[in-house]
């Protein structure tokens, strides 16, 4: 096919009405790619300065030139190509707002905060954190570090040598500032608690709170130990009656969730419990091997016992991650053994596997749910469009898994896994990463468009309509500490979560710091 010299392009833009040009078809050169289109459009908007924009064509982000796509998509040049554009996302401006003693396990951001709000960090000293950051301008974060008020901590677990491996924080009640934190425990542990802020004293200096943080109040407590090694991964149905945990020899437990009707006005409890024993286990990452299983549960635990073992069907290796379907009927759960797997929660049965051919680390869903996301050991990242069929008959006779839709090939009876057919479930892979990519999340405010980080030290931004380019990456370390000038490894990127209004993306490190990352979409 011959290339086109000339291409017939109209535009169309969901943005304001003082970023809106003519929907006039009009002639450009085949030549052009985004960078050309972007120059064209500040052109007819007179925009000074200049703003970049990005371009999307049949919903899919323009990567090649105009006349390439046409070739591509056998069309001709007489075809008029509508050509959508919107803000191109800038580089993130990023701020350190916490240093914690060992590497940063896990993020959340509790969804009744709006904005940057509290951020809960949890670490492999034991310890899980509240911050609350005071934001620094753009000028102002040439420094090493900006300021955040370290609201307080607390150690769940008393036991020696205990790392808090994964965690989920829910608002228990906004007025009071109580918050339910969930932690998985690499002693096998789950530990629910009801914690709320340490009352401020004005008598505490700023630089003592930073040096010695106050210890969160707790209210409740529960403690189960049901799980025959390190607990990996937790979650929080989100109707608050459930929770899930999955563990390194492949169990997974549901529980009934203690604190799903709140702690309403109940005192806190005398015993913070486990904060000096922990003082001497600081400084390393633990491992199982480590742990200190004799010791009684603190003073201020109840014990918490499992409602359900699921038994039949479980996975051969680690649970890694796990993420309930927006219904709270269903669960997914990622593994080392390169599936991941779909759950009724109320019969505790396999809905369906799916084999992913390397180990998966973690698994994310945007708000809309039409879509799964894995991560994996090395760097890549795959998305699963489960509305595309191939699963069997068994989700009943519409083909549709509550929380995750999809059609039904009309095969009958059960699923032990997919069907050979139903690979073209796999919608497309990302070679996002060198390395291992242990999280990756989806803004909550867009669902195309999602964040990883990796142990090759970067955060990447990709919308999954840009065919595996992302649209930014940053080296989370800092440039100059990338590669072999700086005479060290940029640290390992281990876990990240986007701000409720999708401005931001918060990382945890290797090097125990907690960083905030600000988007800039086109100025």
């Amino acid at each position: 096919m011959e290339v086109a010299q000339e291409v017939s392009v109209s535009f169309e833009t969901d943005l304001p009405e003082e970023l809106r040009v003519p929907s006039d078809t009009i002639l450009v050169p085949g030549n052009l790619s985004r960078r050309g289109l972007s120059e064209i459009v500040n052109q007819l908007l007179e925009l000074d300065p200049p703003r970049p924009f990005d371009f999307l064509v049949d919903e899919e982000f323009l990567r090649v030139t105009l006349a390439r796509f046409l070739q591509k998509s056998n069309r001709t040049a007489e075809t008029v190509l509508r050509v959508k554009y919107v803000l191109a996302l800038g580089k993130p401006v990023s701020q350190d707002l916490d240093v914690q003693d060992d590497w940063i396990s896990d993020l959340s951001l509790p969804s009744a905060n709006q904005g940057h709000g509290v951020i809960v960090s949890s670490c492999y000293d034991g310890f899980i954190r509240f911050l609350n950051p005071v934001l620094q301008s753009e000028e102002e974060t040439e420094g090493p570090a900006g300021p955040c008020e370290v609201v307080g901590q607390f150690q769940p677990s008393s036991r020696d040598l205990c790392a808090v491996q994964a965690l989920d924080v829910w608002t228990l009640d906004d007025a009071a500032e109580v918050f339910e934190v969930v932690a998985a425990m690499s002693s096998g542990e789950v530990v629910v608690s009801a914690v709320s802020a340490p009352s401020a004293s004005s008598d505490t200096k700023e630089e003592e709170r930073q040096k010695a943080p106050p210890e969160m109040v707790i209210r409740r407590a529960f403690h189960g130990r049901a799980h025959g090694d390190s607990a990996e991964a937790v979650g929080v149905s989100p109707d608050l009656s459930i929770l899930a945990s999955g563990a390194a020899d492949g169990s997974l437990l549901l529980w009934s969730n203690p604190l799903q009707d709140g702690v309403g006005s109940l005192p806190p409890l005398s015993d913070t419990g486990g904060t000096e024993a922990a003082e001497s286990s600081r400084g390393k990452k633990r491992g199982a091997s480590e742990l200190g299983a004799t010791q009684s549960l603190p003073s201020h635990a109840s014990p918490l016992a499992p409602r359900a073992s699921i038994q039949h069907d479980c996975h051969s290796l680690g649970v890694s991650s796990l993420l309930w379907a927006k219904g709270g009927c269903q669960l997914a759960s990622a593994s080392l053994d390169q599936t991941v797997r779909v759950w009724d929660a109320i019969t505790a049965s396999l809905v369906v596997a799916l084999p992913c051919s390397r180990p998966a680390l973690y698994l994310a869903a945007p708000l809309s749910h039409d879509v799964l996301c894995t991560s994996h050991d090395d760097g890549s990242i795959r998305i699963w469009d489960l509305r595309r069929g191939g699963m069997g008959a068994d989700a009943g006779e519409t083909g549709e898994v509550k929380g995750f839709p999809r059609k039904s090939l009309g095969s009958s009876g059960p699923i032990a896994g997919l069907q050979p057919s139903s690979r073209s479930i796999l919608q497309s892979q990302l070679p996002a990463h060198r390395r291992a990519a242990p999280q990756v999340h989806f803004n909550p405010q867009k669902d195309e468009q999602l964040a990883s980080v990796s142990h090759d030290g970067t955060l990447k931004i990709f919308d999954i309509r840009a065919k595996g380019l992302p649209l930014q990456s940053v080296a989370v370390g800092g440039e100059e500490e990338e590669g072999a000038s700086a005479g060290r490894e940029a640290p390992k990127v281990l876990c990240c979560r986007w701000t409720e209004d999708g401005s931001g993306i918060v990382t945890g490190d290797s090097e125990g710091k907690v960083r905030i990352h600000r988007l800039d979409s086109g100025g």
